[in-house]
């Protein structure tokens, strides 16, 4: 093999250095004679080819898509027909709007950023189970909101229940709740388990006693040298007590 054609080889097998994004800096870019006429590189390009990256020691542009396609081991079928724009770079100016057109209409271009955008996405199950969490936290957040609304009736002696379950204390009071936090608004529209009907909130409150029981009173009863029972009565409607 000749020094021109192991030279060629080793370039051949180096790709450029390049960071998260394009490196597309706004800068006087430098002139080069091209037949004759001196050309540069014109910053314009970047914004009609987001994927052009430009390397100033080189002076030459390059694929910032193939590049991360090819780094990434996402490979290209043909990577050898977009060579251009990933080993060599490109420098030829006066053909740059024609050649930076080609290559991002060729299947190889085409292919990484297809390859690029799959590996980015997130697999549809793990979709799924990120919404089905962030749904879980949303409902358990609502349903604390619904627990501190019954012990706010409850520790202030309030009626829970209406004339109907619209005008009922405990519907006006979630609702009012419900202006300042829209999950909570949107939850109580669905009606999410029926934790808006008087049988759940009548279960809740047998739940909050026996707690309020077991874990309060017994244990100060158990606590105490001593302890009193005072009883009272009253009569209903008959007079009977």
């Amino acid at each position: 093999m000749s020094e021109n054609q192991e030279s060629a080889e080793i370039e051949v097998k180096i790709l450029p250095e390049i960071g998260e994004k394009p490196h597309q800096p706004n800068i006087t870019f430098k002139k080069s004679l091209l037949f004759g006429t001196q050309r540069n590189f014109q910053y314009k390009w970047f914004s009609q080819f987001k994927w052009l990256h430009y390397n100033e020691a080189l002076d030459k542009a390059y694929c910032f898509s193939c590049i991360t396609c090819i780094k990434e081991n996402l490979s290209l079928k043909n990577f050898s027909k977009a060579i251009a724009f990933t080993y060599k770079g490109f420098n030829l100016w006066h053909k740059g709007i024609e050649r930076f057109k080609l290559h991002e209409n060729s299947i190889e271009h085409k292919e990484a950023i297809l390859k690029i955008e799959a590996k980015k996405a997130t697999p549809i199950d793990e979709k799924l189970l990120i919404q089905r969490e962030k749904q879980r936290a949303t409902n358990r957040k609502c349903f604390m909101m619904l627990l501190e609304n019954i012990r706010f009736l409850c520790v202030r002696n309030i009626a829970f229940q209406g004339t109907d379950k619209e005008n009922s204390n405990f519907y006006t009071l979630a609702e009012l709740i419900g202006k300042y936090d829209s999950d909570l608004q949107k939850w109580i529209g669905k009606e999410r388990g029926s934790y808006m009907d008087h049988k759940i909130q009548n279960e809740i409150l047998t739940l909050m006693a026996d707690r309020l029981l077991h874990e309060h009173i017994m244990k100060k009863i158990h606590d105490a040298d001593f302890y009193t029972i005072m009883c009272d009565e009253t009569t209903d409607i008959s007079n009977q007590g």
